[in-house]
């Protein structure tokens, strides 16, 4: 998972849930019988920025929920 700045661990903690289940999609999805095309794959899943549009959808998705409650 992202190393989060305890700083920031508040702000972090609603997101664990969601953001884990959005990364082992990812490993799952992130898998080829090809060495060549696994080894690409395996360098891709270290780059973290893939995750902003996840984030941002589980936070509009918690906002709009929470606003017809």
């Amino acid at each position: 998972m992202i190393e989060i700045d305890p700083a920031h661990a508040h702000l972090a903690a609603p997101l664990a849930d969601a953001l884990g289940a959005v990364e082992r999609r990812f490993e799952a999805q992130l898998v080829s019988e090809f060495p060549a095309v696994s080894d690409l794959c395996e360098h891709v899943s270290r780059y973290r920025g893939k995750m902003l549009r996840p984030t941002l959808t589980d936070r509009k998705s918690t906002r709009l929920n929470s606003s017809h409650a």
